[in-house]
């Protein structure tokens, strides 16, 4: 009788020579310094990206200004440059709203340590710049080292990174700082909460992580530090993100609980010793009929030790929060007070509630982001969600590992894009109801973790089919020279992207491409899958497609709503000023606020809250938060 065939799961097979991948724990000199070179290409690639990405705002040749960055965050912050420079902070400013506590609001990111840093030392312009730019940067580390953390080698890292980085979400919200300064810090988080006291291992060879110290066993340094990173996501100024980070991060951390050996332990143990306190259990079952207080409490507490376990594995979880929580209250209760005084108190209506909700025939974006053309202005920035072809057929294809940590992945992410659906999410107005959740809008920002957790199936997928590729040192040159010449060719797609003379050709361009990416990714799975490809050749492929493909991508938002302006341009004085100054009697302005108008225009009328650059007073404003 014939051996029957093995099922067409995506399974690890052993390499076809002795060499081992860096997270199978390098055994020889030569394997050990592969793991080197790796792990420097990838933080090199994730660290200097950005600045290829956005070279002109990195060589200060444009300045971003879209959307908010010039209404909201530019007056903010260059009050707030201001006062820094005078040894104070800005606590109140009379001359908009009839007076206004800019500190309290939050988006101004007053105790952001990187804020403090930019704005007090640099110049308004490459500050702005700068920090978006520098986020960029950790995202991807913090991605990076959270792949590594569950015990992916570079390469696996590094696709996770780059998905992540340079994902729709983060490309969209350039022009949002604070979900920009507050976004990076999830991976981080979840590295802590992950963190072992040894290096991440390969279960069977089958590509199932374990993970036997658990939070239980994390060192004190560990939960202050997951402290500190949450504490410093809520200072960045966006606490709708560092909310949903939250819940994903004790999501997490209950799902390592649920599959610690302790829990196993102890339960083990309740039940191997039950027989001895079989009396106590009768006397004290709780039945359905009438029961006195004493009982009731007896029996809550009977029921609650099922549970000791779960909650003592989630008590350092637990405990960071609250620590972030704390270093953060120098921001959060001005906030607050300022929310019970605002026209958010008691929750947002439902219409606002549900808007910018990402509809369920938005997924095609997630092959062909332009489909609709020209994203602006038709499509909100808030609701892009494009990860790349390649990673997406990876993230795709991650499932079929079948082990626990791939599963909470792909159920994050499943959950996170049900939520984004909003408005058309049945359960959704639910969250209406709930304290907290009511007080912000936009469905679509659930994106964030399903990015992140497609960026985290993407790097796990990959590090399974880079395991099942050998290292052949007899084609090293072919390695090298398709290196070289992937190169050549990423740099002159990136000269002809930079010289394209308007928005509608790179348009025109995404017609035809995402056919192309698919196909070029199919085919190099189909070849990883069967074993065509030699390890390092898969490599420089598959980055190589991935950066050409998220570039492409990104370029039609550097035209649109991530578009720079010259310094000069950007610091131009209003001309209206001259007509004010005229004026020597007390006076405030007030602008029409029907549309958002033309650069110009938003400039010369003073629009909220520009009014402020120029210490003209203002009897309107832009804000989230507005008293009532």
């Amino acid at each position: 009788m014939s051996a029957p065939k093995e099922s067409p799961e995506l399974r690890a097979t052993k390499p076809r020579s002795p060499s081992k991948t860096c997270s199978e724990g390098a055994s020889t000199p030569s394997d050990r310094s592969s793991c080197w070179i790796g792990q420097g290409w990838a933080l090199a690639l994730l660290s200097l990206l950005p600045l290829a990405f956005f070279w002109q705002a990195a060589l200060r040749r444009g300045v971003f200004y879209f959307g908010d960055i010039f209404r909201l965050y530019y007056p903010l912050r260059t009050v707030y440059a201001q006062a820094l420079r005078e040894g104070r902070l800005p606590l109140w400013s009379p001359n908009i709203l009839g007076g206004y506590p800019l500190l309290a609001e939050g988006e101004m990111g007053a105790f952001y340590p990187l804020n403090l840093l930019l704005y007090r030392l640099l110049p308004m312009d490459i500050a702005l710049n700068y920090s978006i730019i520098l986020h960029f940067v950790i995202a991807g580390l913090a991605m990076y080292l959270f792949a590594r953390s569950l015990g992916l080698g570079p390469f696996g890292g590094l696709m996770a990174g780059l998905t992540y980085t340079f994902s729709g979400f983060f490309i969209g919200h350039v022009n949002h700082l604070s979900i920009m300064a507050a976004a990076p810090w999830l991976p981080l988080a979840f590295t802590l909460v992950n963190k072992e006291d040894g290096k991440g291992k390969m279960e069977n060879g089958r590509g199932k992580f374990f993970h036997f110290p658990s939070s239980i066993l994390h060192p004190p340094s560990s939960i202050f530090l997951c402290g500190l990173v949450l504490g410093v996501q809520f200072l960045a100024g966006h606490p709708q993100i560092s909310l949903m980070t939250i819940l994903a991060l004790v999501a997490y951390a209950l799902f390592r609980a649920l599959r610690h050996p302790l829990t196993s332990l102890l339960t083990a143990l309740r039940e191997n010793n039950a027989h001895r306190y079989k009396g106590e259990q009768t006397r004290h079952r709780c039945p359905n009929g009438a029961r006195t207080p004493l009982s009731s409490y007896i029996c809550m507490l009977l029921n609650l030790t099922r549970w000791r376990p779960f909650l003592i594995l989630m008590l350092p979880v637990l405990g960071a929060v609250a620590l972030g929580l704390g270093l953060a209250a120098v921001q959060l209760l001005p906030t607050y007070e300022l929310t019970r005084l605002s026209q958010r108190a008691g929750g947002l209506e439902p219409e606002f509630f549900t808007s910018f909700s990402w509809h369920p025939a938005l997924l095609v974006t997630l092959i062909h982001p332009f489909i609709l053309g020209n994203p602006y202005p038709h499509v909100s920035v808030e609701l892009a969600a494009y990860l790349g072809l390649l990673p997406l057929l990876l993230a795709l294809a991650a499932p079929l590992r079948r082990d626990r940590t791939t599963a909470f992945f792909s159920g994050l992410a499943l959950v996170a894009l049900f939520l984004a659906f909003g408005h058309w999410n049945p359960f959704y107005r639910l969250l209406l109801r709930m304290p907290v959740f009511n007080l912000f809008r936009v469905p679509a920002r659930f994106l964030y973790l399903f990015t992140f957790a497609s960026a985290t199936l993407c790097g796990l997928a990959t590090e399974e089919l880079g395991r099942r590729l050998s290292r052949r040192r007899e084609m090293n040159r072919l390695v090298w020279g398709t290196g070289g010449l992937l190169g050549v060719a990423l740099a002159v797609t990136w000269g002809l992207i930079n010289a394209a003379p308007s928005v509608e050709m790179l348009v025109a361009a995404w017609q035809v491409l995402p056919a192309a990416l698919l196909i070029g990714g199919a085919l190099l799975l189909i070849g990883a899958w069967r074993g065509r490809l030699e390890r390092r050749l898969f490599v420089v492929l598959a980055v190589g497609l991935t950066v050409a493909d998220l570039y492409a991508h990104s370029a039609v938002y550097g035209r649109t709503y991530n578009d720079t302006m010259p310094p000069s341009r950007f610091y131009a004085r209003p001309r209206s000023l001259d007509f004010l100054a005229a004026d020597r009697e007390l006076y405030r302005v007030y602008t029409h606020e029907a549309i958002v108008p033309a650069l110009s225009v938003m400039r010369e009328s003073l629009y909220p809250n520009i009014a402020l650059l120029h210490g003209v007073d203002s009897a309107n404003g832009y804000f989230p938060l507005i008293p009532r």
